[in-house]
């Protein structure tokens, strides 16, 4: 009878024995996910870092947006890719006396002496399809003849229909007024901004204008005009003002 029962107690022990090792082992791993507080230790925190990971991504909107880039008067902005660039030509260059930008920078010395049009950025014609959208623009100046209230005083609102705000560009507070009118059977929406910045002022013109449409003038075929400042607006927002590099 002894020697009938003593391999049934070494199974036995050796089952018991087993059964430590498990418990000592799910101990072992419960310790290591818990911090010396006491708390459990987030999974991920665990895990190494990937480096580089954060490279993988593109530049955003890199692919829809160029930069503008002026060094002689320090400023930069961004723009979409579709839309073109008239720049203020260097003295000597030749240049057609009917250009749209020589005729408005003629314009602007008229009615604010001592002010440059840097660049003008045009809305294409084909934007905005079946509707009666006409033309679309902003331009960029700078006066540095003109101090900061006068500065202010040419986004100050014109009459009681003008439409005001403010804006912060680039740390740069740039005041602005838009107003409507139409004339010969073209609506224009036009909105302008001032803001000054080391000793000069910086302008922006934005306009957007439509015609009437005698085959098709339902209020569908105009453009929603807030639609097309949109674009612009971001231009304007994206403005950095840096320091000139000398000529």
């Amino acid at each position: 009878m002894i020697h009938s029962k003593t391999p049934i107690a070494i199974v036995l022990l050796f089952i018991l024995s087993l059964g430590a090792i498990r418990l000592v082992g799910c101990h072992s791993t419960r310790a290591a996910s818990t911090s010396s507080s006491g708390k459990p230790t987030p999974a991920s925190a665990a895990r190494p870092s990937q480096p580089g990971a954060a490279s993988k991504h593109p530049p955003r909107d890199s692919s829809v947006f160029a930069l503008y880039h002026n060094p002689t008067y320090g400023v930069s902005f961004r723009f979409p890719r579709n839309y073109a660039i008239e720049e203020q030509l260097e003295p000597g260059d030749s240049s057609p006396d009917d250009s749209s930008l020589v005729r408005r920078q003629q314009e602007l010395a008229d009615a604010q002496p001592g002010s440059t049009l840097i660049v003008s950025v045009v809305v294409p014609d084909d934007a905005y399809p079946n509707t009666t959208f006409s033309e679309g623009f902003l331009q960029l100046a700078i006066n540095p003849g003109i101090s900061q209230p006068a500065c202010r005083a040419l986004a100050a609102p014109s009459d009681g229909h003008t439409r005001t705000g403010k804006t912060i560009v680039d740390g740069i507070p740039f005041y602005w007024r838009e107003h409507d009118s139409a004339d010969s059977g073209t609506a224009y929406t036009r909105r302008d901004y001032a803001g000054f910045s080391s000793g000069s002022c910086y302008e922006f013109f934005l306009e957007v204008s439509s015609t009437a449409n005698a085959a098709n003038d339902a209020p569908s075929s105009r453009p929603d005009v807030l639609k097309v400042l949109r674009p612009l607006e971001k231009i304007v927002s994206s403005l950095q003002i840096r320091p000139a590099t000398p000529k």
